[in-house]
């Protein structure tokens, strides 16, 4: 009698909530008596991206943007995998939704990636860094820009002397008396201390590219010398001038002064590109396109241009590269091709600006 007792009870508990509360159940069902579907949890989904290197040092932005793309869009996931360009191209391979990948990684984009249609406004010649054969393959996103690095003790030295030449000369004519030395100006084009660089063993590089930019800086007259001093590739000391990229320049905190180097030429760049017709992929790669200022706080610049945020040499490279952005094309010439051409026109004495020029 008990068990049936209990039921009892339970079916007269529920009949009294219903009784109380008579719009609980319509609040849980549709006209047609199915759950509402405004309760039912977002619909899974994932896409999957393949990211062939990490070249340009952004992984952590990468991680980042993928957290906050899933925080926009509920039930989305993004599956971020390591993966060789050269898998793409295998016999049985299942392509992923999108690929991240650098400079010179894909050399046929049109057998594994879709053509794009570039977003609004975006710069001309980044569209055309990502074109092959007249299509939009790759959308480039961000870069890291090569940079002059010269210690702060270079310009000081030089600075000293130049007020201490102004200095005798106002005592000999006694104007005024010696003043102390002023704070060290920003490196300039125009102050660069050539006559240190030149000397043997002064700069190191970690690309021929940055190395044949620096001599389209270099004034005419000084462009043998500076090519006798060949830069040194390794670890440079406290006292060396060095090239190397923008977010490495950042990251190092050495005391060293920097100059972008023009053209804005540089291999570190990130493309991205589709493989499948999903929405979600092409919603995710359109979302990339426009994070100007998360690339900013990694140290990179994003090619639609610097935010209002933007300081220093990030803001530097973007009027720069507002003058005439130059990105080589992703899949024209490899990475080390093009270090390998920069090298032997050095070495044949070929004019820097031309040596930039066959690079695009």
């Amino acid at each position: 009698m008990s068990k049936y007792a209990g039921m009892l009870s339970a079916l007269l508990l529920t009949a009294l909530v219903l009784l109380l509360f008579p719009g609980l159940l319509s609040r849980q069902l549709s006209d047609t008596g199915r759950t509402d579907e405004r309760l039912r949890p977002p619909e899974a989904r994932t896409v999957v991206v393949w990211v062939t290197s990490w070249t340009p040092g952004d992984r952590a932005l990468l991680s980042g943007l993928c957290t906050a793309y899933e925080k926009q869009n509920p039930g989305l996931r993004i599956y971020l995998r390591r993966a060789d360009a050269a898998e793409l191209y295998g016999e049985d391979a299942v392509l992923p939704d999108a690929v991240l990948y650098g400079h010179g990684e894909i050399a046929e984009p049109q057998k594994v990636l879709l053509p794009l249609v570039a977003p609004s406004g975006y710069p001309e010649s980044a569209v055309w860094s990502g074109t092959c054969g007249g299509t939009l393959y790759g959308l480039p996103l961000w870069y890291s820009p090569n940079v002059l690095c010269i210690p702060e003790q270079w310009l000081a030295a030089a600075q000293d002397g130049a007020v201490g030449q102004q200095e005798q000369s106002n005592a000999y004519f006694a104007l005024k008396p010696p003043e102390t030395s002023p704070p060290a100006q920003p490196l300039t084009a125009e102050n660069i201390p050539w006559q240190r660089l030149v000397e043997s063993g002064a700069l190191y590089a970690d690309s021929a590219v940055g190395f044949t930019q620096l001599l389209h800086l270099c004034p005419a007259q000084l462009r043998s010398s500076l090519c006798a001093a060949t830069p040194v590739l390794g670890q440079p000391g406290e006292d060396d001038a060095v090239i190397r990229s923008l977010q490495s320049h950042l990251a190092a905190k050495d005391g060293r002064t920097a100059l972008c180097l023009p053209a804005v030429t540089t291999f570190r760049v990130r493309y991205a590109s589709l493989c499948s017709q999903s929405e979600d992929a092409a919603g995710f790669v359109r979302f990339l396109a426009g994070t100007a200022r998360a690339a900013e706080e990694n140290g990179l610049l994003h090619v639609i241009g610097c935010t209002g945020q933007a300081e220093g040499l990030l803001l530097q490279t973007a009027e720069l590269a507002a003058n005439g952005l130059l990105l080589p094309n992703a899949f024209s010439v490899g990475t080390a091709e093009a270090q390998q051409l920069c090298l032997e026109d050095f070495s044949r004495g070929i004019d820097p600006v031309a040596t930039l020029l066959k690079l695009r």
